[in-house]
């Protein structure tokens, strides 16, 4: 009975901090967007479809935007 209530609750705390990891790679990806001047709700949906490392990457090679593309 108490191997089970732990196993339990060893299993709630893994989903937890699997959640906030995921939830800190998507505010990652939408702070690293927002600091090089691009839309971050955009790259949040990319990072949805894609992958967030791969959004991550793309946003790092593509560079801050100029002012033009910012608006």
């Amino acid at each position: 009975m108490i191997e089970d209530i732990f196993l339990f609750l060893a299993g709630l705390l893994v989903i937890g901090l699997m959640v906030a990891f995921l939830v800190a790679l998507f505010v990652f990806v939408y702070d690293m967007a927002k600091a090089r001047n691009r839309d971050p709700r955009f790259w949040v949906i990319v990072a949805l479809i894609i992958d967030p490392f791969a959004a991550m990457i793309l946003l790092w090679l593509l560079g801050p935007a100029s002012l033009h593309q910012a608006k």
